[in-house]
């Protein structure tokens, strides 16, 4: 799979292939084409040349299906940083459906080891906890893959 802006190719003729259940990141040099890999992942970005399916489904027609069936972590957090983690969590709940959504912001907390600091308002938590929220809230919905 390609992908072009113009005359600049973000992506090319890359090939990925992961596992349901695990759990992977993307690093590299700025400007390798780590954003737009999961921009088109996401269904956010339609590749220029070949496909993407994630969970057997295409990217291109099921982007809505895909990005409710996954987690992702954003480089930049989209935490409200007024809010409490608590108040972040069951927003992001809301906003996915989340059924039992106390029972799930609790496991969730319990994972990452926040559940004592929810009720703090997210800019008075150390960066470090502010990405371990942000990684709660990436698994809020029990996603697939």
């Amino acid at each position: 799979m390609s992908c072009r802006f113009g005359r600049i190719t973000a992506l090319d003729s890359i090939s990925l292939s992961v596992a349901s259940g695990f759990v992977f990141g993307v690093v590299g040099l700025n400007g390798a084409g780590k954003s737009t890999l999961i921009d088109v992942v996401t269904g956010v970005v339609r590749p220029t040349s070949g496909r993407a399916h994630v969970l057997g489904r295409d990217v291109r027609r099921d982007g809505a299906t895909v990005r409710a069936l996954i987690g992702v972590l954003p480089h930049e957090s989209a935490l409200d940083r007024e809010l409490t983690g608590t108040q972040n969590l069951r927003f992001a709940a809301a906003l996915y459906g989340v059924r039992e959504p106390n029972r799930r912001i609790g496991e969730v907390l319990d994972l990452v080891g926040l559940r004592e600091r929810a009720g703090d308002r997210v800019g008075s938590l150390s960066g470090g906890m502010q990405r371990r929220l942000a990684i709660a809230r990436s698994m809020l919905h029990d996603p697939r893959s």
